[in-house]
């Protein structure tokens, strides 16, 4: 059997970053996907927001770490991103403001830069919108990147710093002796086991991201606060029980 201190799963944003910082601190790291580093919602065309207008309330710290990160993420990583910082207006039609300028006094409250805008300080921010448009949310701070760019950036960085990368590798079975992996093409006959001191699974969903540690009993330490923590920042979710509290 072969054995591994830690085996990520999945090679989404949080799987890779997970990888990278767990590398960074010299750890011994292998991360499995099923099928390919950023094929999920991690992946693909367009551009993601680095956003936190109109967030739950318990991602707003969060994100508030992420606004730090984010800018300096491309030198960081040694790779490109795309992050722009352009600022974001969530919309309303609605007669009453009641609801939005509720959600701008909370951002505010969290220490994230917010304001209700209406009539022509509106219009000055896009001068374009329709007549139906009656107000807004404006969070200068918001931005956007290349979701796919930024994964496979980190994935690079993990690599160059000594993580291992297994794509087309899925997991078939998961208990106290191990975790059973095989590659996609012979999973339904099994594969080679892997004892691993932690597992640290990365589930990546189109609205919702975290990282999961599933053996919160390891001695992770500083690796589980910095590299879970950084992790989280650049995915812009909330953090589960065995990361640090914000």
């Amino acid at each position: 059997m072969e054995r591994v201190e830690y085996l990520v799963v999945g090679g989404g944003i949080v799987g890779c970053s997970v990888a990278l910082e767990l590398a960074r601190c010299g750890r011994q790291v292998v991360l499995v996907e099923a099928k390919d580093v950023a094929c999920g919602a991690s992946g693909g065309i367009g551009r993601r927001g680095v956003r936190a207008n109109g967030r739950h309330p318990s991602e707003l710290p969060l994100i508030r770490l992420a606004y730090d990160l984010w800018p300096g993420l491309a030198e960081d990583v040694g790779g490109p991103t795309g992050y722009e910082r352009t600022g974001h207006l969530q919309l309303s039609e609605e007669s009453g403001n009641g609801a939005y300028r509720e959600q701008a006094d909370r951002q505010r409250r969290a220490g994230i830069p917010s304001e209700l805008v209406t009539g022509e300080g509106l219009r000055e921010l896009e001068p374009r919108l329709s007549p139906r448009i009656t107000a807004a949310v404006w969070c200068p701070l918001d931005g956007t990147a290349n979701h796919n760019a930024t994964t496979r950036s980190v994935e690079v960085a993990a690599v160059r710093h000594g993580a291992e990368i297994r794509a087309g590798v899925a997991v078939t079975d998961v208990s106290e002796a191990g975790i059973r992996v095989a590659p996609v093409s012979a999973a339904d006959i099994g594969g080679a086991g892997v004892a691993v001191a932690d597992v640290l699974a990365a589930v990546v969903a189109v609205a919702d991201i975290a990282g999961v540690a599933l053996v919160p009993d390891a001695d992770v330490g500083q690796v589980r606060q910095r590299g879970l923590q950084s992790a989280l920042r650049r995915s812009k979710c909330a953090a589960t029980a065995d990361a640090p509290p914000w």
